[in-house]
């Protein structure tokens, strides 16, 4: 493994150790001085995971977003990560088993055996396809107001390149740590 890669590896476990990360957002002004769902669908990749606000760990890669707004700003923020869950790794592991007992009761609610799946692509092992099924099922409000009713609050995934790509569905968990106009 390259040390690179490696070293991410085991920083981003500190990070989740530690209870929270830094991430940044980049978008227009805010309004206040707090996130808003008011904009959402305004950029780019809104059902990737899911409809919320989106944050990197990568500085870098937040920039890019900057082409969507004028007028943009660099947001600098700390998310909770015990309430954002990682689908794709089943972590942290209250969050999976709240997972699991949704899609259990989505089965039992649509009448569905427990080996039907609950959309073409849906493997559920830890709920990876859990919110793209909930938007499309009940819209994005009602999938929205489900996850945050078992304590999920925000997706999170690792991309090939090593950042992590957060999507936080209830804006009162960040906390702006900074804010730089571009």
């Amino acid at each position: 493994m390259h040390i690179v890669n490696l070293s991410n590896k085991y920083y981003k476990k500190c990070l989740a150790l530690s209870g929270s990360i830094e991430a940044w957002h980049c978008g227009r002004e805010l309004s206040g001085n707090s996130f808003s769902l008011d904009f959402l669908g305004s950029g780019e990749g809104m059902l990737y995971l899911g409809p919320g606000i989106y944050f990197t760990d990568n500085r870098d890669l937040a920039l890019r977003y900057a082409k969507y707004h004028d007028k943009a700003f660099l947001y600098k923020v700390s998310i909770p990560l015990d309430q954002v869950y990682d689908p794709g790794r089943g972590e942290p592991l209250n969050l999976r088993e709240k997972s699991i007992e949704l899609q259990k009761q989505l089965r039992i609610d649509l009448g569905l055996p427990e080996n039907k799946h609950l959309s073409p692509t849906d493997s559920f092992k830890y709920g990876k396809e859990i919110v793209g099924f909930l938007v499309q099922k009940f819209g994005r409000s009602k999938a929205v107001q489900m996850l945050k009713d078992i304590g999920i609050n925000g997706i999170y995934e690792h991309l090939p390149s090593g950042a992590l790509e957060i999507c936080i569905f209830d804006p009162s968990v960040i906390s702006i740590l900074d804010k730089e106009p571009l």
